[in-house]
């Protein structure tokens, strides 16, 4: 009732005004409690960033612990243009070494026995099917100059037919089943292709011109369908034909009905053997290969349960011819001659600690060469930590002059939001007088940042990098004494500095303890005013409440009035 009511409609008095100044005048106090949370919320971000800025300051110092870095080790081969890569673990004995390798290690190999597939036997198979090394494409391909045109779909026996209707006889052409090779014949030399040929078929017949009138295939033709089943793959293998083999020791299953030859390759290639395998269709052979080099060699033997000896049709033992693997020959800065079964040397093979060198043949080819390393220590990593701690340190001490100091500007005094934390002045100048102090019980030459060439400013305490050329030298030429400095026992920087940052922002700590009093205080203002709130809303009640009594009554005097003119009209 009260939100509606029209004020001095009865009185000719508007108290509504009145009320609200009333109010206002009550809730001066609510406002000074509204202005401390203010102030507390600025206090509370204030040492919010103080904290966060003391946490970087901790992980820069945590970058500066075992000697910043001091072990990082670059190698450099001076020949820029090399196939050689080099690389140095932290701690690599740092030198220069000379490296001539005058031979590369090479992986033991087996070349199986070649033409393991059978015979074409049967020219009347589409040239799409025929089990060549290379796949016919369609086109047209010349003899004697004359175009013969082939399509995928023609069988060997139709483009052989071909070649004699197109020369008119002149040239015959046939497939020889003994000696699965095709032999073209003439009563004079046969010329074979021209520039204009879009066809691949005299390539994939091996056939090429030899100045005479009679020209043979180069090698047989048939070959082994790697996708087939084994049963019908095209090197004998009967259909139910199934077992395991060794190699170097691993057993590779295989089922004639049911893998392919390129079944039996993925097999041995996922295998623990260590080996690759492959088909080579030009030479229609197995080739296996060892995965590491050295002089190691590969072992193939039948499963005593295999009942069918698929390695010797693979020509994996007789026909086969063993390649021996051989290690890497090197000296080392004209040492004696050392070998390593890797390419790959390493301080297992040379004897320098964290060094490994990778030998490769030469962009031009040829035998391996010299090449000159360089192992040098990697000072940029710990200048770049050092650096990056005065950054920290300094926006630390930056944020907490300007949150702590007091000005006076024409009179007037301008205190920082932080000026009466007394936790934090007290940080601030720990920390100064830390990173200034000595350490004590130090026995190498740096016992103090200025012996790095790190200094404070006089002025504005601040610290900074005051001798660019001292510090490079120090960490070049006394890394163990700069380490010992930095984090060589509890009087090193890093756990002086560590300690007192842990001292404030730490459970128990100065820091730590003053944002849990702010905290509180904060949850106390919001009560308060909260409280303040509830009593202010309750008093505007009671005094419209009064004042609408007030109307009220003056309008019932007025309507009496009013009766008792009407009664006794003058």
């Amino acid at each position: 009732m009260a939100g509606t009511q029209l004020t001095g409609l009865a009185s000719g008095f508007d108290w509504r005004p009145v009320v609200d100044q009333l109010i206002a005048a009550s809730r001066i106090p609510q406002d000074r409690l509204k202005a401390e949370k203010t102030q507390v919320s600025q206090k509370q971000a204030a040492l919010s960033e103080v904290a966060s800025l003391a946490s970087g300051l901790d992980s820069a110092l945590d970058a500066l612990k075992d000697g910043a870095g001091l072990g990082k080790r670059s190698a450099t081969i001076a020949d820029s243009d090399t196939t050689w890569t080099a690389a140095a673990a932290d701690g690599a004995e740092a030198g220069e070494y000379v490296f001539n390798v005058t031979s590369l290690a090479t992986s033991a190999r087996i070349d199986g026995a070649g033409n393991i597939g059978s015979a074409l036997n049967d020219p009347n198979v589409a040239l799409a099917s025929l089990r060549i090394a290379t796949t016919v494409t369609a086109g047209t391909f010349s003899v004697n100059g004359v175009p013969v045109s082939v399509a995928v779909t023609d069988t060997l026996q139709d483009v052989l037919d071909a070649i004699g209707s197109a020369t008119g006889g002149a040239v015959t052409a046939s497939y020889d089943a003994g000696t699965d090779r095709v032999t073209l014949s003439s009563g004079s030399a046969i010329t074979l292709g021209s520039g204009a040929d879009t066809s691949n078929f005299l390539a994939a017949l091996r056939l090429s011109q030899n100045g005479t009138g009679t020209v043979n295939s180069a090698a047989a033709l048939g070959t082994v369908s790697r996708t087939a089943l084994l049963s019908n793959a095209g090197f004998g293998v009967s259909p139910n034909a199934s077992g395991s083999f060794l190699v170097n020791g691993v057993s590779i299953s295989y089922d004639a009905g049911a893998d392919s030859l390129q079944d039996v390759i993925n097999r041995i290639n996922a295998s623990s053997a260590g080996v690759s395998a492959s088909y080579d269709a030009v030479q229609d052979r197995m080739v296996l290969k060892s995965k590491a080099t050295g002089d190691i060699g590969i072992t193939v033997s039948e499963s005593p349960a295999s009942g069918t000896p698929l390695i010797e049709i693979l020509g994996l033992t007789v026909g086969a011819t063993q390649v021996a693997g051989t290690d890497a020959v090197f000296t080392v800065n004209g040492g004696p001659a050392m070998t390593s079964k890797s390419n790959t040397l390493d301080a297992a093979a040379h004897g320098i600690t964290g060094l490994t060198v990778t030998a490769r043949t030469p962009k031009t080819g040829g035998l391996p060469r010299s090449e000159t390393v360089t192992v040098a220590g990697d000072t940029s990593t710990a200048k770049t930590r050092l650096e990056t701690f005065v950054s920290k340190f300094n926006a630390l001490q930056a944020a907490i002059t300007k949150y702590t100091k007091t000005e006076v500007s024409n009179g007037k005094i301008t205190r920082g939001v932080l000026a009466d934390a007394r936790e934090v002045l007290e940080f601030s100048k720990k920390l100064r007088s830390v990173a200034f102090a000595a350490g004590t019980g130090l026995t190498g030459s740096i016992t103090q940042l200025s012996n790095l060439g790190l200094d404070f400013d006089g002025k504005d305490s601040v610290l900074k990098v005051a001798q660019s050329t001292l510090l490079s030298s120090q960490l070049e030429n006394a890394a163990l004494s700069v380490e010992q400095f930095l984090d060589g026992s509890s009087e090193g920087l890093v756990q002086r500095l560590q300690a007192v940052i842990d001292a404030q922002t730490l459970t128990g700590g100065g820091l730590k303890n003053k944002a849990s009093t702010y905290s509180s205080r904060q949850l106390a203002l919001d009560d308060q005013i909260a409280t303040f709130e509830r009593r202010l809303s309750a008093e505007k009640a009671r005094l419209e409440s009064k004042f609408i009594a007030m109307e009220q009554a003056q309008a019932r005097i007025q309507e009496q009035q009013k009766a008792f003119a009407r009664a006794f009209p003058a």
